[in-house]
């Protein structure tokens, strides 16, 4: 939840597209790190 928050403040302050879209990769890149560990565990 504080990720999706981060990406939000980005945009409402007003940052360039660019730190915005390296934002959101690096959140979905750690949503499916995270999904994959917790695969491997069961």
């Amino acid at each position: 939840m504080a990720e999706h928050t981060a990406l939000l403040d980005l945009m409402a302050s007003g940052a360039d597209a660019l730190t915005i879209e390296m934002a959101a990769r690096n959140h979905r890149l750690a949503t499916l790190d995270a999904f994959l560990r917790q695969q491997h565990k069961a």
